[in-house]
C-alpha cells in the first residue's frame, strides 16, 4: 500500500451559500498526519467587503469592527493554498467549501480531490439521525466547541475523519473487502479513501450480516390473569396516570376517560365500537391501555394505523406510558409491509451487478452498495427507515426491498435458515400481544386470509376515516415505468431476437 502524505481538514465561514454572489469570512484548517496526529492549525478570518448579514452574524459571532483591517478573501485562500500544499484535503460537505476556494485561487484549488466526511458519514453511519457537523459530533462524542467557526469546524472534521477510518476498520473482514472492490469501481475519493486511507483487513470475527441466523422468538411472559373488572381496572389506572403528570400540567380529560371506559366495554363484551376523537382526546392511550390489560389472559389485539409515522409513536411513546401504568411490561411488535424490509437474496443479485454506465462510474449505486454493506453488518431488523433514504436511494431501494412478486417463500435459503429479515419480523410479531401495522398491511393480510397478522382477538382501526383510500389503493392495480423497468434488468442481456425486443421495451418504458 503506497504510504500516506499528510491530511488538512478546512472550513470555510461566508456571506453566505452563493459562491457568484458571497463573499469569504473567516478559514479554519487542521494540518494532521496519516497517524491522525494534529501538526499544525490555521486561523484566518477575512474582510469581505460587504456588510456581513445580521444573520450570519448571528451564527458565527463575527460582526463588520471583527473584520475591519483584515486580509481580502484571496489572500486568505492563498494562505490556505500554502497551508494545506502537499496534503489531501478533507472536509465536511466538501464541494461548498472548494467551490469558494477555487473561484479566488484557481491554480491551486481547482478540480483538486477533497475526501468528503459527509459523504463517508451517511455510508459508514447509516442509521445516524443527522449527518450535519454539529448534531453528528454531538451525537458520537465528538468536541466541538464553537460550531460555525472556522477553526472548530475544522478540527470537529478532523477527528471525525479519524473516528471514520476506525469504522471502516472495525468493520467485519468481509464486509470491507466487499466494500473496497465496490469503491475501486468508483475511483476517485471513494477508492483512495477505502483502498487506501482505510487499512487492515477488518474485524474476522464479526459476522457480515448483524441479524443473520436469528431464532425464533420466546412466547411472551404471563404477566398474570385480566382484571375481572376490565372497565374499573382502565378508568382507574387513566386516573393514576393523571395523579402522577398533575404536575407536569396534564389535566384528567371526560372524553378520554369515556373513551377508555367504551373500548373496554367493548373488549368485554366482544362487541365492535366506532369513535370519533378529535385531537387532543388522547385517543391512543384511551384504546391501548385496556387492550394491555386484556393481553394478560393470552388475548390478542392488532392496532391498524394510516401512517408509519403514527405506529412508530405507539411503540416509542405510548407503549412505554402503558407499561409503566400496568406495572409490567407489554409484549409488543411494529409490523410494516414487507417492502420496508430488506431482501437478502435480492440484494446479493443487486451486490452483484455492474455499477458502470455509459458515461463511466454510476456513483450514486456506488455510495448505496457502500452504505447498505455497513448498514447490514450492524442491523437486526433490516428496515429501511433506519436508513433515511433520499429520494435517488427510494428508487434504488426498489433493487432490494422484500418483494411479493419476486419472492421464492420457504423455497428460499434465507427463509430456511432464519436469515429474511421479513420473516423474522412476522415471527416476532406472532409471539406479541399487541401488533401494530398499517392500514396497507392490514388490507393486504385480510386478502390473502390472515397470512401476515395471524389470528388475533381484538381489531382497532385507528384513523379508520383514510380506509376506504388506502383499499382503493392497496386491492386496485398500479403500474409504474420503473416497475417495468426494474423486470426488464432482472431479465439481462441476450443477443437474437429476444434481446432486441427487450432493448426496444427499454427504451421506449
Amino acid at each position: 500500500m503506497p504510504a500516506l502524505p499528510d491530511f488538512v481538514a478546512f472550513d470555510l465561514e461566508t456571506t453566505g451559500l452563493s459562491p457568484k454572489s458571497d463573499r469569504v469570512l473567516e478559514i479554519g484548517a487542521v494540518r494532521f498526519d496519516q497517524e491522525m496526529r494534529r501538526i499544525g492549525e490555521l486561523e484566518v478570518v477575512v474582510d469581505p467587503g460587504v456588510p456581513i448579514p445580521l444573520a450570519v452574524q448571528r451564527l458565527c459571532g463575527l460582526t463588520d469592527a471583527d473584520v475591519a483591517g483584515a486580509p481580502a478573501p484571496v489572500e486568505g485562500v492563498a494562505q490556505l493554498a500554502d497551508f494545506c500544499d502537499g496534503a489531501e484535503l478533507v472536509a465536511h460537505g466538501a464541494g461548498f467549501d472548494v467551490t469558494f476556494c477555487a473561484g479566488l485561487v484557481p491554480g491551486a484549488f481547482g478540480g483538486r480531490r477533497v475526501l468528503d466526511t459527509l459523504e463517508f458519514a451517511r455510508i459508514l453511519l447509516p442509521t445516524a439521525d443527522s449527518h450535519s457537523l454539529p448534531l453528528l459530533s454531538t451525537a458520537i462524542g465528538i468536541e466541538h466547541i464553537r460550531p460555525h467557526r472556522a477553526l472548530s469546524d475544522a478540527s470537529a472534521t478532523h477527528l471525525l475523519f479519524a473516528r471514520l477510518r476506525e469504522a471502516a476498520q472495525a468493520l467485519p473482514a468481509a464486509v470491507l473487502a466487499r466494500m473496497r472492490l465496490v469503491a475501486t469501481t468508483a475511483g476517485g475519493e471513494l477508492g483512495l479513501f477505502f483502498n487506501t486511507v482505510v487499512s487492515g483487513e477488518g474485524d474476522p470475527q464479526r459476522r457480515a450480516w448483524a441479524g443473520a441466523q436469528r431464532p425464533a422468538p420466546p412466547a411472551p411472559p404471563s404477566t398474570g390473569p385480566s382484571p375481572h373488572d376490565l372497565v374499573g381496572a382502565s378508568t382507574s389506572l387513566l386516573r393514576s396516570r393523571d395523579q402522577l403528570d398533575s404536575g407536569a400540567g396534564f389535566e384528567l380529560r371526560d372524553a378520554q376517560t369515556e373513551m377508555t371506559r367504551a373500548v373496554a366495554q367493548t373488549l368485554q363484551r366482544r362487541r365492535r365500537l366506532i369513535v370519533e376523537a378529535g385531537t387532543g382526546v388522547g385517543k391512543s392511550l384511551a384504546y391501548l391501555l385496556p387492550l394491555a390489560l386484556q393481553s394478560r389472559e393470552g388475548r390478542r389485539a392488532v392496532v391498524a394505523t394510516r401512517t408509519i409515522t403514527l405506529q412508530e409513536q405507539l411503540m416509542e411513546r405510548d407503549l412505554p406510558m402503558v407499561e409503566s401504568l400496568v406495572g409490567a411490561p407489554v409484549p409488543a411488535a411494529l409490523l410494516k409491509g414487507r417492502n420496508h424490509q430488506l431482501s437478502l437474496r435480492r440484494w446479493q443479485r443487486f451486490l452483484a451487478t455492474s455499477d458502470t454506465g455509459p458515461h463511466g462510474p454510476d456513483l450514486d449505486r456506488v455510495r448505496f452498495k457502500l452504505k447498505l454493506l455497513a448498514w447490514l453488518a450492524e442491523t437486526d431488523q433490516g428496515d429501511r427507515s433506519e436508513l433515511h433514504l433520499n429520494g435517488h436511494e427510494e428508487n434504488l431501494w426498489r433493487h432490494v426491498e422484500s418483494d411479493g412478486g419476486d419472492c421464492l417463500g420457504s423455497a428460499c435459503a434465507n427463509w430456511q435458515s432464519n436469515r429474511c429479515f421479513m420473516v423474522a419480523a412476522r415471527r416476532t410479531a406472532e409471539a406479541a400481544s399487541i401488533v401494530i401495522t398499517n392500514h396497507a398491511l392490514l388490507l393486504a393480510d385480510a386478502a390473502t386470509g390472515g397470512q401476515a397478522l395471524g389470528e388475533h382477538d381484538a381489531l382497532v382501526v385507528d384513523e379508520a376515516h383514510h380506509l376506504e383510500a388506502a383499499a382503493t389503493e392497496q386491492l386496485g392495480v398500479s403500474l409504474r415505468a420503473f416497475d417495468v423497468l426494474v423486470v426488464l434488468d432482472r431479465l439481462g442481456t441476450t443477443g437474437g431476437e429476444l434481446g432486441s425486443a427487450l432493448s426496444s421495451a427499454r427504451e421506449t418504458t
